[in-house]
């Protein structure tokens, strides 16, 4: 049986004229001169030509063997779909309901099946999916549609993918439906066939409006017909010249719905059917304080709906940017969790606004903008002061936050946890255009008003306020009118919880004066009779004056200096207790620069830096040394230490001994010097150093650069374009995600690509290279090298792609088959492949009906698996690799693993 025959009780007239119209269409198609550059409209520039070719060569001459099987499926197996198609199966599905409808239309059905022939094509030419509704963009192009550019643009924005379970498995699809809420179809009416069908999944309670842009030749007439899922009549519009729509129909139950969409008599020409409005599946979701979401008003679609989740005493902010064409005008409306009203505004055709309405209870809250009668354009939907759920935390002392005012929102909240007794400064630098006036308002944890800053067109601050309890304190920054622009606010000296550094004897910190923040606060650990000393290297400008104030720790004074001009010393001052004292800089009024805190005479310890940056020394004996924030260096001298960066652009030298390197977010910089060390670069653009010793290093996120230098090493790409280099020694490079370069250099190392299109280059020694997923360029380099394909389940040419291996060198190297992958060879694991199972071609086309399983063409370098043997096809294999030196292979070139 073929894979175009099929076995059903069920009237297939419609599939078999489907079927006929299909192949027709495809042989034109493929014969077209268009035919490569329409597949790259269809799936992209990253397309497989070689496999388009093959494609294009086969359809040409009538051979469709290689096209999927097809099953008839009821419609909610498949998700509602009137076609899909199965990655998984290799099987296209059609909806048994959307059959029976078109029992005596195969051109309808065939424009359905082209589409699952498009996903098809696609997991055959593309090692991934490509971006949108590709199967839909191949049926049209197929049937010699017309696509605008923005046709195209929001067919490629679509997703149509599911996951379904067929007789109890799991099955990845690709459908033909109507998607939900804001979904849009261009279809024709012509003589021949003046009826649609289109079907959706919708819910009970669902209130949905389906319309139509009637764009038929001389004035043609269209009617609109909604089926519930048993097939009854919900609604219906007549026909009509205009524009037919079916308005806020709620839906009775759960299930595949069915719209008809018919024209009269001799009526042709275009239309577009759209679908708005499932509520509970598809409502844009307002995610937190300051959330914006851009919305489109269009004929067809002329209400949006949103939600967010709220709580009672929240105070928020609702505002849309008007961007509708000629003056257009937008209305908003504010529902209770129980969808009665709370607030509205009416039509405007400037930026409506709902301004600090009061949330009487807990809930999801419902936004509805609707725009007044043929407005049309976008606008963008704005949501702020969330309070309870999304305000940003201020984390410790020093901490800053950027925060923009404009006329959507003009108020900002931020949270921070405070001590009884800490003594705070909050300021604000004002950037606001024009001159623009900030207010600062501090809430205590029980929101009563603790200080407050009245609007001003300066920096607002409240200075050294003592805090009344433990809690969370608010902070509230306010704009007058219609001020616009950014500020930054600032928090400081939240001495307890957030001290800027922990100090270490010996060790020099920097630190920085300025308008905000004219303090600084400092911990070190201490015990009963050590003897210390404290100095400050002043670098203020202008002469800028300095204190210092040592605290017990019990926050009593134990010793200060006054404001000095000079270098500030607090010396030989002798511990009376064991605990954690506090160091406090104080900078006099406004002055601004930097200076360097210096401590002697303490016991040793793990320096901490700040949230600036900080350069922090280890000592010999091995220490676990934390950056936080900032561009921090830090080395860890001797022993074996624990490194981590956190945030900002670090640098970070682990020297001798088995050290423990993390970067953190940021571009680091992680070297791990002598000793078996691990580095991992986290976030950012990172560059991993391991040194001597046998290393590990992950790179993160980002593109990274990895080397491993001396030693057996074991690198790690992950995600990102990285480039590893194992340098020397036995190394194990994984690019992981991205298009990967890995670099054995010398040595005998194993190289796995990955996902994407990497390019391993195995160097010196004797290397195991292995592509994995993705197109990707292998090359041995010097020594007896292996090429490897194995995935550890049957073979898929999606987990391999089609692999270059630049320099095979015949009697040297060798290619490695797993029989787990490869199931059909008869060749024995451990063993070179027997004579049955290998067999040498000079073109392409005869690879897929040799007897043999793997097929070598000598003339192009191609290798092929044919897994069905003889018959047509490749059965489920296919070509996975390109030698393009065209070496002589034999069949003791290859060896068979397990």
């Amino acid at each position: 049986m073929s894979n175009l025959e099929y076995s059903i009780s069920y009237p297939d007239q419609s599939l078999e004229s489907a079927q006929s119209i299909a192949k027709e269409a495809l042989g034109d198609f493929a014969t077209s001169p268009n035919f490569l550059a329409n597949l790259e409209t269809a799936f992209g520039n990253d397309l497989d030509f070689e496999k388009a070719a093959e494609l294009a060569a086969a359809w040409g001459t009538g051979d469709f063997s290689d096209l999927p099987g097809i099953e008839v499926r009821p419609s909610n197996e498949i998700n509602g779909a009137m076609g899909a198609f199965s990655t998984d199966t290799n099987t296209i599905y059609f909806s048994e309901e959307y059959l029976s409808a078109n029992a005596g239309s195969g051109e309808a059905v065939a424009a359905v099946w082209l589409e699952e022939i498009g996903h098809f094509v696609d997991s055959v030419v593309n090692s991934q999916d490509a971006a949108g509704d590709e199967g839909d963009i191949l049926s049209r192009l197929v049937r010699g549609d017309e696509l605008s550019g923005l046709e195209l643009e929001l067919l490629k924005s679509e997703d149509d993918s599911a996951v379904i379970v067929l007789d109890g498995v799991e099955v990845a699809i690709e459908m033909n439906t109507l998607p939900g809420d804001g979904a849009t179809i261009e279809e024709t009416i012509d003589p021949a066939f003046d009826e649609d069908q289109f079907t959706f999944t919708g819910r009970a309670g669902d209130i949905v409006t389906l319309g139509v842009d009637n764009r038929l030749d001389a004035a043609g007439r269209l009617s609109l017909t909604l089926l519930n899922p048993d097939s009854s009549e919900l609604n219906s519009i007549s026909f009509t010249s205009g524009d037919p729509e079916i308005s806020s129909i709620e839906l009775p139950s759960n299930g595949t719905y069915t719209v008809i969409v018919d024209g009269e008599n001799l009526a042709t020409g275009e239309y577009t059917l759209g679908l708005s409005n499932l509520s509970q599946d598809s409502t844009t979701q307002l995610s937190g304080d300051r959330a914006t979401a851009i919305g489109n008003i269009d004929p067809i679609f002329d209400e949006d709906t949103f939600t967010f989740g709220g709580r009672a005493g929240d105070i928020i902010t609702l505002g849309a940017d008007n961007r509708l064409d000629d003056s257009g005008r937008l209305s908003l409306t504010l529902l209770n969790p129980d969808s009665s009203e709370l607030n509205s505004i009416s039509f405007t055709s400037g930026d409506p606004e709902i301004t600090r309405i009061e949330l009487p209870s807990n809930g999801t809250y419902t936004v509805i903008v609707d725009g007044e009668s043929l407005s049309t354009g976008e606008y963008t939907l704005g949501l702020s002061n969330l309070r309870q759920d999304s305000t940003t935390q201020l984390s410790g002392d020093g901490a800053t936050a950027s925060a923009n005012i404009d006329s959507i929102f003009d108020e900002d909240t931020f949270t921070f946890r405070g001590r009884a007794g800490d003594i705070i400064t909050l300021g604000a630098d004002n950037r606001l255009d024009d001159s623009g006036r900030l207010s600062l308002t501090l809430l205590n944890p029980d929101s009563s008003e603790l200080n407050s800053i009245s609007f001003t067109s300066g920096d607002p601050e409240i200075t050294r306020i003592e805090l009344p309890s433990n809690g969370t304190y608010t902070v509230i920054v306010d704009s007058e009118s219609l001020a616009t622009g950014e500020y930054t606010l600032g928090l400081s000296n939240l001495r307890e919880d957030s001290a800027t550094a922990i100090l270490e004897d010996g060790a020099a910190i920097n630190g920085v004066i300025d308008p905000i923040f004219d303090e600084d606060t400092f911990t070190f650990i201490g015990k009963t009779g050590d003897i210390i000393s404290l100095v400050a290297d002043n670098r203020l400008d202008d002469f800028g004056s300095l204190s210092l104030t040592l605290l017990n720790p019990d926050g009593s004074e134990l010793n200060s200096t006054s404001f000095t001009t000079g270098d500030p010393e607090i010396s030989s001052i002798e511990l009376p207790s064991n605990g954690t004292y506090t160091v406090i800089v104080d900078g006099s009024d406004t002055n601004t620069g930097e200076y360097t805190l210096s401590t002697f005479g303490l016991s040793s310890q793990d320096p901490t830096g700040t949230n600036r940056g900080d350069n922090l020394q280890g000592t010999s004996s091995g220490n676990n040394i934390n950056g936080r924030g900032g561009n921090d260096r830090i080395n860890g001298v001797g022993g074996n230490d624990t490194l981590n960066g956190g945030a900002g652009n670090d640098t970070l030298n682990g020297g001798p001994g088995r050290d423990s390197l993390s970067g953190g977010s940021g571009n680091d910089r992680l070297n791990g010097d002598a000793g078996n060390d691990n580095l991992n670069g986290g976030g950012g653009r990172d560059t991993l150093s391991g040194g001597g010793g046998n290393d590990t290093l992950r790179g993160g996120g980002g593109n990274d650069n990895l080397l491993g230098g001396g030693g057996n090493d074991r690198l790690d790409g992950n995600a990102g374009n990285d480039n590893l280099n194992g340098g020397g020694g036995r190394d194990t490079l994984s690019g992981g995600g991205g298009n990967d370069t890995l670099r054995g250099a010398s040595g005998n190392d194993n190289l796995i690509g990955g996902g994407g299109r990497d390019e391993l280059l195995g160097g010196g020694g004797n290397d195991r290279l292995t592509g994995s997923a993705g197109n990707d360029t292998l090359t041995g380099g010097r020594g007896r090298d292996r090429f490897i394909y194995e995935t550890n389940r049957r073979f898929r040419r999606a987990d391999f792609g089609v692999d270059i291996i630049t320099d095979f060198v015949v009697g040297q190297d060798d290619i490695v088959l797993d029989k787990t992958t490869f199931t059909s060879l008869e060749s024995r694991v451990g063993n070179r492949l027997i004579a049955n199972d290998f067999a040498i071609i000079t073109d392409n086309a005869s690879a897929a009906t040799s007897n043999a399983e793997i097929v070598y063409n000598s003339s192009n370098g191609s290798l092929f698996y044919n897994a069905n043997g003889s018959d047509a096809g490749f059965g489920g294999g296919g070509r996975f690799a390109i030698l393009t030196n065209e070496p002589e292979l034999s069949r003791t070139d290859f060896i068979v693993q397990n």
